[in-house]
């Protein structure tokens, strides 16, 4: 299920819910819950349940050889390529029983141009896998990445969620790719999709290049 605030002021929407009802009531149902964004433009939420580590959102927008990194130290690019890391949880900030949160705001990416979306866990020494000698087992990150479209006519539209246990040692990881279109709109899917003309997220012919989040969940 998803909700909407219409009488707040700006307009609040949440991420969906998922809640198993049997009898009785369901009390305190968790939320997620964003501002209202500009029309057109795509948030990306990051969550982690395990709130011993800090988790961060990385994106590489442009070509490989080129790319702008939008992250901690470099949160706002502007121009053809709109794209702002709004929300930045530093480690101090993630305590026992807290719920981390951090948003990435899609505004614009010029024809052509990729986005390619990332979480990365710090404060990590080593394996926390349990696997290596002398490591102690830690539970995994635990990351969720939700994709928010802001639909003229509907309002909030969730393209998808996307999960990572982000449990070992490897850096990077990568979660959502999307691109500008001509028209200035955005295509999303799941990460590795070639989005090139004509085979673009849509497209049904051509399976090996990745399947529309939005088509499948």
């Amino acid at each position: 299920m998803t909700y909407k605030d219409a009488a707040a002021d700006p307009v609040w929407f949440g991420v969906p819910v998922s809640v198993t009802v049997g009898e009785g009531n369901v009390p305190n149902v968790g939320a997620l819950a964003f501002e209202a964004i500009p029309v057109g433009s795509i948030l990306l939420i990051t969550t982690w349940t395990n709130t011993e580590y800090d988790v961060d959102s990385i994106s590489m927008v442009g070509p490989e050889s080129s790319a702008t990194k939008v992250y901690w130290d470099y949160p706002t690019i502007t121009g053809a390529n709109a794209v702002a890391l709004e929300r930045d949880i530093k480690a101090a900030a993630t305590t026992p029983g807290s719920y981390p949160a951090e948003t990435t705001l899609v505004e614009s990416l010029a024809a052509g141009t990729e986005l390619r979306f990332y979480v990365q866990l710090q404060s990590l020494t080593g394996s926390i896998t349990g696997l290596d000698a002398g490591a102690d087992p830690e539970m995994p990150a635990g990351v969720t990445v939700y994709a928010m479209y802001m639909d003229p006519d509907t309002g909030a539209e969730h393209y998808g969620t996307w999960f990572a246990p982000l449990n070992t040692d490897e850096g990077l990881v990568a979660m959502v790719s999307m691109v500008g279109k001509d028209n200035g709109s955005l295509s999303i899917g799941s990460f590795g999709a070639n989005f090139a003309e004509p085979n673009t997220p849509r497209s049904l012919l051509n399976v090996s290049y990745g399947v529309p989040v939005k088509e499948i969940r």
